[in-house]
Formats: structure tokens, C-alpha cells, sequence
């Protein structure tokens, strides 16, 4: 959640690579489990890159507020309930 979060306000992240976090936040930077090295080298990329950073907060911004839309959601269980109770 706290993935989500950050990125509904643009804030870049860097995550383990793993399958579920690639798919809530596709924009952000990926580094194998436990590669201290990766994650140093990805958070200086963020740091001396105002630009790139931007770039990717905004486009993390923009996919959550797509797919964790709370309306589209809403409506997407109102059918689901709606199609059990008929």
C-alpha cells in the first residue's frame, strides 16, 4: 500500500524485483532481492537526475490514478455484486 501511496504523489520509487510489485508499480526503478549495490546505483540515478525523476514520478502518478481510480473500482464491484445477487 505504502507503494501505491508514494507514487499517487509522484514520488518515484525503487522496489525489489518481484512480480507483484512490478505489476501496482510499473514505473518504478527494479533491483534483485538484496543487491545493495543496485539499489545505491538506482537512488544516485534519482538523486543527479532531476529530470529522469520527474519523468518517473509523473508517469507512476498517472498509472495509479488510472488503475486505483476509487470510482472505476466502486462501479467494477457494484457489477461484481450485482452479477451474484442475479
Amino acid at each position: 500500500m505504502s507503494l501505491i501511496e508514494a507514487n499517487s504523489l509522484g514520488i518515484p520509487a525503487i522496489v525489489s524485483d518481484l512480480l507483484p510489485l512490478r505489476e501496482i508499480s510499473p514505473f518504478s526503478i527494479l533491483c534483485k532481492i538484496n543487491d545493495e549495490k543496485a539499489f545505491y546505483e538506482a537512488l544516485c540515478f534519482l538523486i543527479e537526475n532531476e529530470k529522469e525523476r520527474k519523468a518517473i514520478g509523473s508517469k507512476s502518478k498517472q498509472f495509479v490514478e488510472e488503475k486505483f481510480n476509487p470510482v472505476r473500482i466502486s462501479l467494477e464491484l457494484e457489477k461484481l455484486y450485482r452479477s451474484v445477487i442475479e
